[in-house]
């Protein structure tokens, strides 16, 4: 038979018994080639040729080259298994640029860089003496209201005042409480809290400096938990759903357990390179990961899938 036409059995074979052998090793892989073209090994004499590779046989020759092919083929598919990991980018779970709610001049800075603060700790004071003395004036207005409002409020139990001066004095009075209310918000303004617990990372004014309406003071980092943002090929979106565990390692760091990280959030949309954006959450208790550690994120066991052989019938 020519041995030219035993290419589109081999090809067969091959597809139908390529999910039988592991693909771990390069032994494995070598020994998965061989395996697969042994059973097309020419019995009997082996008929030579001088004028191919200098009289090697004929049969010798075809062997090697549908090992050599099935190997590489092999080495293909083992690569596309053994995926790398993806790589990530580690940042903070929360980042507050924190402002000044008012235009004013800072008075005193209450935080350095370096300090771990709480949700509504005082971070900076700004001037506000005119709205202090403001805030006492309106205090004052409506203590009197209040003494009027219960005299009134008296004088019309008794009958001795008509219902209009009960209702006047008691809109006085609801008046002169807004007007505190506001004179003492003006007052709380002037003091700018921590909005969320963190690190203070980065102060960006300072005691003596004037400050617009809005404009940065401090900057405040959450490392409680950390996002892991990498990039993944379209063809991984089957593998990974929202709220799924995937292994996620640091090599910068000291080797310990691999964690679990929990996929956040999977970007439908698909950058300039092809890639799509994928978001982790991974809890941070201890604070030892930090912004610019390299995280490898791996896949799940169960999203490990091996490629079944083709229903290829042999002719």
């Amino acid at each position: 038979m020519n041995p030219v036409g035993r290419r589109t059995p081999v090809a067969h074979f091959w597809l139908n018994h390529m999910a039988e052998f592991p693909l771990t090793t390069s032994c494995e892989i070598s020994l998965a080639s061989y395996v697969l073209t042994s059973p097309f090994q020419e019995e009997g004499p082996i008929h030579r040729s001088p004028w191919i590779l200098g009289g090697i046989p004929k049969g010798a020759f075809l062997l090697r080259s549908l090992q050599f092919m099935a190997f590489m083929a092999l080495l293909n598919v083992a690569a596309g298994l053994a995926a790398e990991p993806l790589e990530g980018l580690i940042i903070p779970y929360r980042q507050v640029e924190v402002g000044a709610p008012v235009s004013s001049f800072i008075m005193e800075m209450k935080v350095k860089e370096g300090d771990l603060v709480k949700t509504g700790q005082p971070l900076a004071q700004l001037y506000g003496k005119l709205e202090e003395l403001e805030m006492k004036r309106t205090k004052a207005i409506l203590e009197r209201r209040e003494y009027e409002a219960k005299g009134v409020k008296n004088l019309f139990d008794s009958k001795i005042l008509p219902e209009a001066k009960a209702l006047e004095a008691r809109i006085e009075l609801d008046l002169a409480r807004l007007n505190y209310e506001t004179a003492a918000e003006q007052v709380r303004l002037r003091s700018i809290p921590a909005p969320i617990d963190g690190l203070v990372v980065e102060r960006y004014r300072e005691a003596g400096e004037a400050v617009q309406a809005y404009q940065r003071v401090l900057c405040i980092v959450d490392f409680s938990k950390v996002f892991i943002l990498c990039s993944m090929k379209p063809d991984g979106l089957a593998r990974v759903t929202v709220g799924q565990k995937l292994p996620v390692s640091f090599p910068q760091l000291e080797a310990g357990p691999t964690l679990q990280a929990e996929v956040a959030f999977v970007d439908p949309r698909a950058d300039a390179s092809g890639l799509l954006r994928l978001k982790l959450l991974l809890d941070n208790p201890d604070g030892r990961i930090r912004g610019g550690l390299k995280a490898l994120v791996g896949e799940p066991e169960s999203g490990k899938v091996r490629p079944q052989p083709s229903p290829v019938s042999n002719p």
